[in-house]
């Protein structure tokens, strides 16, 4: 391990401290879990011709949502459900759901469901085939890093540098939902451009099982996972719409 290498596992380990020790991670842990289990158990592959792209665009929006809401105390979400963590902001720039901490951004990324909860951080796309805002976090950190390549993951510097981790400021939520339960786990990463995606993964959170299963049982999704899958065309289902007063 390198000193750049080195510096983003010291980097990452101190922001899991202030995640941890904010209650942060029990927050979106609740909310992961609240979004995930309501998804799977409207997600009808056989009935409705749904997919793992559609279940994952789903899940995104309803993150974003419900977390500007519990942040916002908002009366559509229950009491308990609502943040109080101090110097947590919540925003969706560009529509992506990015919290603020300690000076620190996070942004959520789900994991590939063929992936189940243990990601292959390895298998990841590269960040130039990803969205804008996952891109230029990847090249920020790199910069931050010295310049940075993961292609140098495990090789030692010719020369020693000294970094500021205060520098890393951007990290991702990768979550990742079990396809037969609600059970879902939690990962901070550091994103850095090279051939690996990562310079640095920590598990935030880990569901034990508990026995405890929501809807029918169904088959699992199969195919390509929402990051994997190109887009397809909709499915939509027309509602009757309700007679007017004085009609038949």
């Amino acid at each position: 391990m390198n000193e750049a290498q080195e510096a983003a596992e010291r980097a990452l380990d101190r922001f899991k401290q202030i995640v941890v020790s904010s209650g942060t991670d029990e927050a979106l842990r609740t909310l992961v879990r609240d979004v995930w289990a309501q998804n799977l158990d409207r997600y009808e592959p056989d009935e409705l011709g749904d997919t793992p792209k559609a279940l994952g665009l789903q899940c995104a929006e309803n993150l974003r949502e419900l977390a500007v809401r519990r942040q916002a105390s908002d009366e559509r979400e229950a009491p308990e459900h609502h943040w109080s963590i101090p110097d947590l902001t919540v925003s969706a720039p560009r529509s992506v759901l990015t919290l603020a901490i300690d000076h620190r951004r996070v942004v959520p990324m789900k994991v590939p469901i063929s992936h189940g909860r243990l990601p292959r951080f390895d298998l990841f796309r590269d960040w130039e085939h990803e969205s804008d805002v996952r891109n230029e976090m990847a090249k920020r950190n790199s910069a931050a890093l010295g310049g940075f390549s993961t292609a140098n993951l495990g090789q030692p510097m010719l020369l020693p540098q000294t970094y500021d981790l205060l520098a890393i400021h951007d990290f991702m939520l990768l979550w990742a939902g079990d396809p037969d339960s609600p059970l879902t786990a939690g990962y901070l990463a550091i994103p850095a451009k090279g051939p690996a995606p990562f310079a640095a993964t920590a598990s935030l959170w880990w569901d034990e099982i508990d026995g405890t299963r929501r809807g029918a049982t169904r088959r699992s999704p199969d195919g390509p996972s929402f990051d994997e899958k190109g887009d397809a065309s909709p499915s939509i289902t027309l509602k009757p719409r309700p007679a007017m007063k004085g009609q038949a």
